[in-house]
C-alpha cells in the first residue's frame, strides 16, 4: 500500500489550510471593494437613485458573509451579514440618513479591523467515508478464482467449463485431500464441494466445515449434490454453506450466486454539479465531497450551466442562491422546465436567514436548503441521502424488473449521451443489437419460463463478460442491446463474439436435460451526423443480416 487513512486526512487538511490561506489573500480586496461601494452610498446627493449601488454593495457583502465564515473568518463572516442587512433594510430610500451613514461607516471600520485582527484557519474537515477508504485502499479486481470438489472427472471438466463461460476459473480437485493446503496457499473466491466423495457420503460437508474452522476468512462456501433429502441439506446449512444446488446442476444459477456471494457491486460514484459564483467556495465544497468519494464539477457562472449539466448527467445540483445575472431559485425554475431534469435533486446553499426566500426555493421544486458555513457532515449526509434516494426510484423506473438490465426508454437516452459525447471527443463508439435465436422455439418446446430462464443467463453473461464502461440493456422480449464507449467496430465484435461462443455451449438446465441456446448480434460504429435513430436502424439492419444468413454469428454493419 502506498497511501493510508492517515496520509489521507493529512492531504485534505493540507489542501483545506491551502484554501484558507488562498481566501485570506483575497480578503483584502473583499473588504476594499466593499469599503469603495459603501462611499458612493454615503456620499450620495439627495434624490440620487442609489439603488442600483446599493444592491451592489449588499451582494458584496452577502458573498463576504457565506466565504468568511466557511473558511476561519466568524467575525469577520458575522460583520459583512450586519452590513448586509443594513443594506437591505434601507435599499429602497434616494440617499441615507446621517444615523444610516454612521452605522455603515461603523460596520466598514469593522470589517476592518476585523480582516486584521483573525488569523486564517482551515475550515472544518471530513473523515473520509468507509466506503472512500475501501475503494482507495483497493488494490487489485476481485478474484474470479473458484476451487470445485467434485469426483466425477467427466462432471467435474464440464462445471469447470461452463464456469468458464461466466467468467469464472475453476481449479478442480477430486477429492478432499490437499484442499485446505491450497487454500491456505491460494484464497479463491469461493469454494463448491461435492458432498459425496471418496472419503465419505457426507465427507464434502465435512470439508465445507474444515474450511470454515481452519482459515481466519473463510471464503464463501457451496454444496452440490444428488441428494435432495432434508438430513443433508441441514448438514450443509450446519456446515456453513451458503447454497445447495442439485445435480445437474444448472450453471448459470449457480454462478448468479457466486455474484451474489463474492463480488460487491462497485456502484458508479455520485456525481454532483455544484454551481456558485463564488470560485473559492465552490472549491471549498468541491474537496468536502470528493474526501468522501463523490466526484464534482463547479460552474462559476450561472448562465452557462446548461452545457455542463447535460454533459456531466449529475445526481444532484448544489447551488448557491445569490448569484449574478441570474440567482438560484430562478435558475432552478428553468432547470426544472426541462422534462430531462425534473426529477433531479436540488439543494440550496445561502448566508442569508429570509424565510421567504426559503418558502420561493421549496416551491421551485428544492430539495434541501443549507444555511452557510454549513458543517461539512451536514453537507455530506444531504447530498449523499438525496442521491441514493433518487437512484433507487431512478432503478425503479429505467430497470428492467426480471434481468436487472436497463430499460428501452434509458438505453436510448444514454446512447445519445454517449453519440454526443464520441462526437465531442472525436472518440469511437459501437452499439450492438442482439437477438436470442429460435426464442419462440424454446418457449414452445420448453415453457415460457425456461424462456426466462435463458433470458436471464444472456443478461448475466454479458453483464460479467463486458467492461464497466459499457452499458448492456434489455430492448424487449428476447433483444438487448450494448453500447460500447471507446470502442471501434472491429474490437467490439471481436469482443462480443468471443462472448456468443461461450454462450452457445451454456447448458440450461430444463427437466433435468441441458438446452442450448445461441444469439445472433449486428454491431454499428457511430458516424458524425449520427442520431440515437440512425445508429441503431444500423445495427439492426446488421442484426436482420445475421439472421438472415445462418444466425449465430455477429456482423458489422456495411459488411
Amino acid at each position: 500500500m502506498t497511501g493510508t487513512k492517515t496520509d489521507g486526512d493529512k492531504d485534505l487538511k493540507e489542501k483545506l489550510q491551502a484554501l484558507s490561506l488562498k481566501f485570506a489573500a483575497t480578503a483584502g480586496r473583499r473588504v476594499a471593494e466593499i469599503e469603495t461601494a459603501a462611499r458612493r452610498i454615503i456620499e450620495a446627493k439627495e434624490g440620487c437613485n442609489i439603488s442600483k449601488v446599493m444592491d451592489e454593495t449588499a451582494f458584496l457583502a452577502h458573498r463576504l458573509a457565506g466565504s468568511a465564515a466557511s473558511f476561519g473568518f466568524p467575525s469577520l463572516g458575522g460583520t459583512a451579514a450586519a452590513l448586509e442587512k443594513l443594506l437591505n433594510s434601507i435599499k429602497s430610500a434616494t440617499a441615507v440618513s446621517n444615523e444610516q451613514a454612521r452605522l455603515i461607516k461603523a460596520l466598514i471600520g469593522d470589517l476592518g479591523k476585523n480582516l486584521n485582527k483573525e488569523k486564517p484557519s482551515p475550515p472544518a474537515s471530513l473523515s473520509p467515508s468507509p466506503a472512500a477508504i475501501a475503494n482507495a485502499e483497493a488494490e487489485t479486481e476481485k478474484q474470479r478464482l473458484v476451487f470445485l470438489i467434485e469426483d466425477d472427472k467427466d462432471m467435474a471438466a464440464d462445471m469447470a467449463a461452463q464456469l468458464g463461460h461466466f467468467g469464472y476459473e475453476a481449479r478442480v480437485f477430486h477429492s478432499a485431500e490437499g484442499v485446505i493446503e491450497a487454500l491456505i496457499k491460494t484464497l479463491p473466491a469461493a469454494v463448491i464441494a461435492n458432498v459425496t466423495l471418496p472419503e465419505g457420503e457426507l465427507a464434502g460437508i465435512e470439508l465445507l466445515a474444515n474450511i470454515r474452522d481452519a482459515t481466519p476468512s473463510p471464503p464463501p462456501t457451496i454444496a452440490i449434490s444428488t441428494r435432495d433429502d432434508l438430513p443433508a441439506r441441514l448438514a450443509a446449512v450446519r456446515a456453513g454453506a451458503r447454497g445447495y444446488y442439485s445435480k445437474p446442476v444448472d450453471v448459470a444459477r449457480l454462478s448468479e450466486a457466486l455474484d451474489a456471494e463474492t463480488e460487491e457491486e462497485e456502484a458508479e460514484p455520485y456525481r454532483v454539479l455544484i454551481v456558485d459564483d463564488d470560485e473559492s467556495m465552490a472549491e471549498l465544497y468541491a474537496m468536502f465531497l470528493q474526501s468522501s468519494g463523490i466526484a464534482t464539477k463547479t460552474v462559476t457562472k450561472p448562465l452557462d450551466v446548461m452545457g455542463p449539466l447535460a454533459e456531466y448527467h449529475p445526481d444532484l445540483l448544489l447551488m448557491d442562491i445569490n448569484m449574478p445575472d441570474c440567482n438560484g431559485i430562478e435558475l432552478a425554475s428553468v432547470i426544472r422546465q426541462k422534462e430531462d431534469y425534473v426529477r433531479i435533486p436540488i439543494v440550496f446553499l445561502t448566508s442569508e436567514t429570509n424565510q421567504n426566500h426559503r418558502i420561493l426555493a421549496m416551491q421551485t421544486g428544492a430539495d434541501d436548503f443549507l444555511q452557510k458555513p454549513v458543517p461539512p457532515e451536514l453537507l455530506l449526509s444531504s447530498v449523499q441521502s438525496r442521491i441514493e434516494r433518487s437512484r433507487f426510484f431512478d432503478s425503479m423506473i429505467t430497470r428492467d424488473s426480471m434481468t436487472g438490465l436497463i430499460n428501452h426508454s434509458k438505453i436510448k437516452e444514454i446512447l445519445g449521451v454517449e453519440i454526443n459525447r464520441a462526437a465531442r471527443q472525436g472518440a469511437p463508439l459501437s452499439f450492438a443489437m442482439i437477438d436470442l435465436d429460435k426464442f419462440k422455439s424454446i418457449n414452445d418446446a420448453c415453457g415460457h419460463w425456461a424462456g426466462d430462464m435463458v433470458i436471464k443467463a444472456l443478461a448475466l453473461v454479458l453483464r460479467q463478460r463486458l467492461r464497466k464502461p459499457d452499458v448492456v440493456g434489455r430492448y424487449g422480449g428476447e433483444e438487448f442491446s450494448v453500447i460500447l464507449p471507446d470502442t471501434g467496430s472491429g474490437s467490439a465484435a471481436a469482443v462480443l463474439d468471443e462472448i456468443r461462443e461461450g454462450f452457445s455451449l451454456i447448458k440450461h438446465q430444463v427437466k433435468g436435460n441441458g438446452i442450448q441456446a445461441t444469439f445472433s448480434c449486428g454491431i454499428a460504429a457511430a458516424e458524425p451526423g449520427d442520431s440515437v435513430e440512425t445508429l441503431t436502424i444500423k445495427a439492426d439492419e446488421a442484426l436482420y443480416k445475421a439472421k438472415q444468413t445462418g444466425r449465430n454469428r455477429v456482423v458489422l454493419a456495411g459488411d
